[in-house]
């Protein structure tokens, strides 16, 4: 949330994992994106995170056009320099989501 103040727009790629075949994407907002819960107390997901800072008032101004592009991964926890041969095909098709969206822009 905190790379986010003070933009009136955000497009997030994240990796995710919700069964779906590795490799492909999904466009969401902030309140469609699945969550991993943890027993930490500092895991929220984007939209309880995007809603305290918006609580926050003119101190931390958020954007209200978020887009997520997430794409499916086999896994989420172990992190690497290098992409899986179904992540790095998936590329292209995720620029251009990016692209479209922001032709979109108004």
């Amino acid at each position: 949330m905190e790379r986010m103040i003070g933009y009136e727009r955000a497009i997030i790629i994240d990796a995710m994992r919700t069964g779906s075949p590795v490799g492909s994407l999904r466009r969401l907002g902030p309140d469609d994106m699945p969550t991993c819960h943890t027993a930490s107390a500092h895991d929220v997901n984007l939209s309880t995170a995007l809603e305290v800072g918006r609580r926050a008032g003119a101190q931390l101004p958020l954007p209200q056009d978020i887009l997520l592009i997430g794409i499916e991964v086999v896994d989420v926890e172990t992190f690497g320099e290098t992409l899986s041969n179904e992540v790095e095909a998936a590329l292209p098709s995720a620029v251009e989501a990016i692209l479209e969206a922001l032709a979109l822009a108004p």
